[in-house]
């Protein structure tokens, strides 16, 4: 992706998008303290410059990807399926089975509260906007601010049966 730089230039910037369908027993599975026995969770995450509250990450692709398995899991009739964020703080410091998840509801609250943060169960505090993209391209951005953005995760869990 090409962005503007300070000084009007334009510079290329790379974004490393990682999918993989995983099982729950599996020891890489992240957040699989919360999952069905026998479910499977798609994991999608990112990693890029964290600039803008992350907003080079999710228009430098991310967000394209997410969209596009969006609609091909919601083209199957049938298949159960939640969309979930994992605490990226979680994920830097827990037993990735351990990570905590929060669903479209707990956004939406977060959001609602309008602190601009969401707090994991152990207490971990995430800017909002680097958690969901609607709020990375709709709030005015602070550029004085640094937050650390290791990747957010889309999980869907669905029964092997189904897929």
């Amino acid at each position: 992706k090409l962005v503007r730089s300070e000084d009007d230039d334009y510079i290329e910037i790379r974004i490393e998008i990682w999918v993989h369908l995983i099982e729950q027993d599996s020891d890489q599975c992240v957040a699989a303290n919360v999952m069905g026995i026998g479910t499977r969770r798609l994991i999608v995450s990112a990693k890029g410059p964290e600039g803008s509250f992350c907003r080079n990450i999710w228009h430098g692709g991310y967000g394209l990807v997410l969209e596009s398995i969006k609609q091909v899991v919601t083209g199957y009739s049938g298949l159960e399926y939640q969309r979930q964020r994992v605490c990226s703080q979680c994920l830097g410091s827990l037993n990735i089975r351990q990570a905590k998840v929060w669903n479209g509801k707990d956004i939406q609250d977060a959001e609602m509260e309008g602190s601009g943060t969401i707090f994991c169960d152990f207490g971990h505090e995430n800017d909002i906007q680097t958690v969901d993209e609607s709020m990375s391209s709709t709030i005015d951005l602070n550029p004085d601010s640094t937050h650390i953005a290791l990747g957010q995760e889309l999980s869907t869990v669905a029964p092997f049966s189904k897929l």
